[in-house]
């Protein structure tokens, strides 16, 4: 997101007067249609959750190809229940324990795939105080309110780049990046672990700022698609070693940014423990692509 559009959509967003009812979701989306219903959900382990009266969120969606678009989704009635069982997309909130969920409306999320095992019934309520597994979030959230709205949705053609702005009565928080199209979790993290190693051999040959400035936003790229691995894992293990990872990321960037390519090289090397557990945390459990269940498996 370049610093216009975060000045426009924060102008956006200060300005706007928040509606104290909610309105009505929209209905199927007729076949051939040029929109798109976007539904955007928030996620929180936290029993109860947070209410979202009064709550607001942004969408900005940058394609490849140059255009791009901010639109402001405002809160919906809970869906129907048949409506609710799609898996999207999922993005942590920056600096924050909670995810955010991102449902096009364009077919990819098909009716059915929220993460349950064959036969398994729906989560029991758990008490107050107690934290949700990431099935009992989506069971929740799927049957509450939502933010969404129409777009065009040529603006969701081809591959792009999104993130989404929530703003509360008194906290604004944005989401890490969504990738279209996005690469499944090893994908991602094979992806990860050759940045790290190209930020070091290229720190070797004596690299400048132009060499290793893409590998930088490329690593960062990479961890934020294991987002939806780090919400699935209800130990939490997974996401606090993705978590750092991302910490590092940033420091590695600011110290290309300073032409400090010894630290860019001393960071890089922290990082290859963390990333070698979580290659062994999902060889070990098994990964599915992004927007799908284990209860889509055979």
């Amino acid at each position: 997101m370049n610093d216009l559009t975060r000045m426009v959509l924060a102008g956006m967003l200060a300005g706007l007067a928040f509606p104290a009812t909610s309105v009505a979701a929209p209905g199927p989306q007729a076949p051939g249609s040029d929109t798109r219903d976007v539904r955007i959900y928030y996620l929180e382990r936290s029993n109860p959750a947070r209410s979202l009266k009064g709550a607001v969120a942004s969408l900005v969606i940058e394609r490849d190809s140059g255009e791009s678009g901010t639109y402001l989704l405002p809160l919906m009635e809970p869906t129907l229940p048949e409506a609710g069982k799609e898996t999207g997309m999922i993005r942590a909130l920056v600096g924050t324990p909670y995810f955010v969920e991102l449902l096009l409306g364009d077919g990819t999320a098909k009716p059915g795939r929220e993460p349950r095992s064959a036969g398994h019934a729906a989560p029991a309520p758990r008490g107050p105080g107690q934290l949700l597994s990431a099935e009992e979030v989506l069971h929740r959230a799927h049957r509450g309110p939502c933010f969404g709205r129409p777009i065009p949705a040529s603006i969701l053609s081809g591959p792009y780049q999104a993130t989404i702005t929530l703003r509360f009565e008194n906290e604004t928080i944005s989401s890490e990046q969504f990738q279209n199209p996005p690469s499944p979790p090893k994908d991602a993290l094979a992806g990860a672990r050759r940045d790290i190693d190209e930020l070091w051999n290229r720190g070797e040959a004596g690299a400048k700022f132009m060499d290793l400035k893409p590998l930088t936003q490329e690593l960062t790229r990479n961890l934020e698609m294991l987002s939806p691995t780090g919400f699935a894992d209800d130990v939490g293990s997974f996401e606090k070693d993705r978590q750092w990872c991302l910490s590092m990321g940033r420091a590695i960037e600011k110290a290309c940014d300073e032409g400090n390519i010894g630290l860019v090289q001393a960071l890089s090397s922290r990082c290859k423990p963390r990333l070698q557990k979580m290659e062994e945390f999902l060889n070990s459990t098994g990964t599915l692509p992004e927007g799908s269940s284990r209860a889509d498996s055979p």
